[in-house]
């Protein structure tokens, strides 16, 4: 890596699992699992807790969620990600082409206290 290369950032995946192509998204950054194993979905608290405290080092110019995993999981790791940042990069899996595509979640104007037109 050169002086003037930026450090690739992570993806992070709300779980492990076997069922989304994680190799996918390499060309965004390397994977980082908040957990392991998907757990209760109904342990909201819990989860909230601990995608929060996984999130502490996400760096939202470099790093991505891909939207992939049990919905639960995945709306508490995005929720958290963006109380604490105006701008979230995201990865969808698109599944005809096998591969993920990147946007951007802008919510600035709830920081701002714009009204959204």
């Amino acid at each position: 890596m050169t002086t003037t290369e930026e450090k690739k950032g992570r993806v992070f995946f709300a779980t492990r699992s076997m069922r989304f192509n994680v190799a996918a998204s390499a060309e965004f950054g390397d994977p980082y699992f908040v957990t392991e194993e998907a757990g209760s979905p109904f342990d909201i608290h819990g989860l909230t807790q601990q995608m929060g405290l996984s999130l502490l080092s996400f760096d939202p110019a470099k790093d991505f969620i891909a939207l992939s995993g049990p919905l639960p999981h995945v709306a508490i790791l995005l929720s958290v990600a963006s109380a604490a940042h105006e701008r979230v990069r995201v990865l969808i899996f698109d599944a005809r082409s096998s591969e993920y595509r990147s946007r951007e979640l802008d919510i600035s104007f709830v920081f701002d206290g714009e009204e959204v037109k």
